[in-house]
């Protein structure tokens, strides 16, 4: 008569030599893998891995790293399963194998990189796990208990994409990601002041006519400087300190080009001075729209008709006879 079986188990076989107990260590040892993994991703995981999924699929370290860890105690789990649950020997088998061949991959890889240490404990710890795992003593059943080669298969690929798809959800890529709400920017209008090609045209026929419709009436039977320019331009003040620091007898009209909505204004790292011009008259533009001008812009205009244009670009209207 054959001894009595003990949880399906011979009772003289060596407690470390049971496929239930080798499989538990396989397992302890795979969590403890997976929460150190956790703890510190991407750092933490094998760093061949990761690069491995970076050049076959573009994953960052970060996603790299959750998969990993995410397979990692979805194996863990595999084998609690199916190796203390089932007596299976196969599968705690092949989950510290393959840990001892990353963590060999990783060792070769901190011989030039650097941190050896956390690699080779993982690969004497691993490959002790294997060995008892092939050591261990199968099972006597009387009859077939458990799931069946096909099963066991299919329920382990189960375990390890539920693991795996809850462990890594929060940086799956395909995942709707929560943004904050779009700010309305306002629509950039620009207005180009180039008017060189409007000399010999009446004023009110130009565009700074349009964006200044009392200049055609203020310049009728009078010779006219109007002069475009901006605060911080130091040309600009030059211009008028050469030009307008004393009465002219031309009727003189500045115009201070007003800052665009919607669009960033750079410091040019010149002062917001006042400018200097004696005896002329300043007009207004309509703020809002992005006035494109070399300033400063000196345009001549004879009795209502545009005569001369000088800008930063061409042109000399204030020398001019």
């Amino acid at each position: 008569m054959q001894s009595a079986m003990t949880d399906g188990e011979h009772p003289t076989v060596p407690f470390l030599r049971r496929p239930r107990v080798t499989a538990a260590i396989v397992a302890l040892f795979l969590v403890v893998t997976a929460v150190l993994q956790f703890r510190d991703i991407p750092n933490s995981v094998p760093a061949p891995l990761v690069a491995l999924l970076d050049a076959l699929f573009g994953y960052t370290p970060e996603l790299a790293g959750r998969l990993l860890s995410s397979s990692t105690l979805a194996g863990a789990l595999i084998v609690l399963f199916f190796g203390v649950g089932f007596g299976n020997r196969f599968l705690p088998t092949v989950a510290a194998s393959l840990g001892a061949f990353v963590s060999l991959a990783c060792i070769s890889r901190a011989l030039s990189a650097g941190g050896m240490g956390y690699p080779a404990t993982s690969f004497v710890v691993f490959t002790a796990c294997s060995v008892l795992s092939m050591r261990s003593i199968a099972i006597n059943r009387m009859g077939r208990r458990g799931l069946s080669p096909a099963w066991t298969a299919l329920s382990a690929i189960a375990i390890a994409t539920i693991t795996g798809a809850v462990a890594a959800r929060e940086t799956d890529p395909s995942r709707p990601s929560e943004s904050a709400p779009k700010v309305s920017i306002p629509k950039v209008v620009n207005v180009d002041f180039d008017m060189h090609p409007f000399v010999g045209r009446r004023v009110e026929e130009t565009p700074i006519g349009a964006s200044l419709p009392s200049l055609a009436a203020r310049t009728r039977g009078v010779t006219t400087f109007v002069v475009f320019y901006m605060p911080d331009c130091s040309a600009c003040h030059s211009l008028f300190d050469q030009f307008f620091s004393a009465p002219r007898l031309e009727q003189v009209l500045t115009v201070e080009i007003p800052p665009a909505n919607g669009v960033p204004q750079v410091e040019s790292g010149e002062a917001h001075e006042p400018i200097v011009c004696v005896g002329c008259e300043p007009l207004l533009l309509p703020p809002g729209p992005n006035y494109l001008v070399a300033s400063p812009m000196v345009i001549k205009i004879e009795d209502g008709v545009v005569t001369c244009v000088s800008d930063r670009f061409k042109g000399e209207c204030l020398l001019a006879p």
